[in-house]
């Protein structure tokens, strides 16, 4: 689940999952995927799914916000390519100014941002 929390679009396989173990194993999550948490389903929310460690299939994170979209397993590579054109479409600049624009400008999300960029623009090398 914190990789789908970090990501800005997030697709998923319908046969995909998501679940938060830590309460199963008597740990506690860390601030940034905490913070993340919070902000995509609500302090409740997040708390429960931490404590129950409930799995939750692709469609019940699609309703919570944490995947945008749904497809089966054999469009999958076909809708992240599609995906990855779209973005590529608007260009490095435009996605930077929305990322400033709709993410808060906290120290956890700036760290979780930097990290984005560092590998957006590692993976275009």
């Amino acid at each position: 689940m914190a990789l789908a929390l970090a990501g800005d679009v997030v697709l998923a396989s319908q046969d995909a999952s998501l679940r938060l173990v830590f309460g199963q194993r008597h740990l506690v999550p860390d601030a940034a995927l905490s913070d993340l948490l919070i902000s995509a389903v609500g302090a409740r929310k997040a708390l429960s799914l931490s404590l129950l460690s409930q799995n939750l299939t692709a469609d019940e994170a699609m309703t919570l916000g944490l995947v945008d979209k749904v497809c089966s397993r054999d469009e999958l590579d076909r809708t992240v390519n599609q995906t990855v054109d779209s973005l590529a479409e608007a260009g490095p600049e435009t996605v930077l100014l929305m990322k400033r624009l709709f993410v808060h400008e906290d120290p956890v999300r700036k760290a979780v941002e930097g990290m984005a960029q560092a590998l957006a623009f590692k993976h275009a090398e």
